[in-house]
């Protein structure tokens, strides 16, 4: 059964409500905090055209799989 967000919400409260540990009250308090302040990951300007250009690279089909690249690396390690 899922649980909706409200209730979801308030059997969160209650829980809460019960805990007697200050340390374990603090690190929920400041996991609340960075949950709430998050902000995406600050990419340089070097970095956005790489993202672009592996997106393009995605949506053109050219990708391999973890095996496939895995496999490659090995050999181009035993190469050396």
């Amino acid at each position: 059964m899922k649980i909706g967000m409200l209730d979801l919400r308030n059997e969160v409260v209650v829980a809460v409500q019960g805990i007697e540990n200050e340390e374990l009250l603090r690190k929920i308090m400041e996991l609340i905090l960075s949950e709430n302040h998050a902000e995406p990951y600050a990419l340089s300007g070097e970095q956005n055209p790489r993202i672009e250009a592996s997106r393009e690279q995605y949506k053109n089909g050219q990708v391999r799989s973890h095996k496939s690249a895995m496999e490659e690396t090995k050999q181009w390690l035993l190469s050396k």
